[in-house]
Formats: structure tokens, C-alpha cells, sequence
């Protein structure tokens, strides 16, 4: 059930946070067909939920290292594979990827938080 629980939590965050991104960063857009914008949240969360931690595993030195800061460098090269194999999202300029990815950082923090609340 836990396991349960965080992927919707983290389907549920990743629709918020590309939907705010795409309302107020320039350089992000996605499609507003709804099944392609699913491919691309389902695609997001699938890397977040495998990709992430084997990377974090791999990287955990420079994690330690930064004090945790490599772990932002981590989920923007995963926001960026997303962006390279997913043609229904489009994030123009470093700028714009650095933001993108600290905006679904902070809201997968704060979906996780009221998960493990309820």
C-alpha cells in the first residue's frame, strides 16, 4: 500500500509541478493533448522511481561530497533524458531545465510530506 501511496504521490506531483512549469518558466512547454501529456508525467515518474536511485547509488560519493547538492545535478540529467526521448515536452536553455527541476523537486517534497502525514 505504501509503495502505492508514493507513485500516485509522485504522478500526482509531477502533474502539478510540469504544469506549473509550463504556466511560468519560459522555455518550458509540453502538449496539452492529455495523452500525450500522460506519457510524458508516467515517463517523468518511471525515471524519478528507477532511474534516481540507482544513479544516487552510483553518485552517492559526489552526494556526499556537495552535502547532497549533486543530487539537483541528478534530477536535472533526468529531466533531460525526459526531454531528449519525449518529443510532447520542451525545455529550452539551462536556465529553464535548472528551474523545471527545482520546481518538481520542491513539490515531490511536499506531496511526500503530506503523504507520510496521512
Amino acid at each position: 500500500m505504501k509503495l502505492l501511496a508514493k507513485v500516485l504521490g509522485a504522478l500526482a506531483a509531477n502533474i502539478v509541478a510540469i504544469l506549473i512549469a509550463g504556466a511560468a518558466i519560459p522555455g518550458v512547454t509540453f502538449s496539452r493533448d492529455v495523452k500525450e501529456f500522460a506519457a510524458v508525467i508516467i515517463l517523468l515518474t518511471l525515471a524519478n522511481l528507477i532511474v534516481r536511485p540507482i544513479a544516487k547509488i552510483i553518485l552517492s560519493p559526489l552526494i556526499l561530497i556537495t552535502l547532497g547538492f549533486f543530487t539537483i545535478i541528478i534530477n536535472a540529467g533526468i529531466l533531460y533524458l525526459v526531454d531528449i526521448y519525449a518529443s510532447e515536452i520542451t525545455i529550452n536553455g539551462l536556465a529553464a531545465l535548472v528551474l523545471t527541476t527545482l520546481l518538481i523537486s520542491f513539490t515531490n517534497i511536499i506531496f511526500r510530506f503530506f503523504i507520510k502525514k496521512s
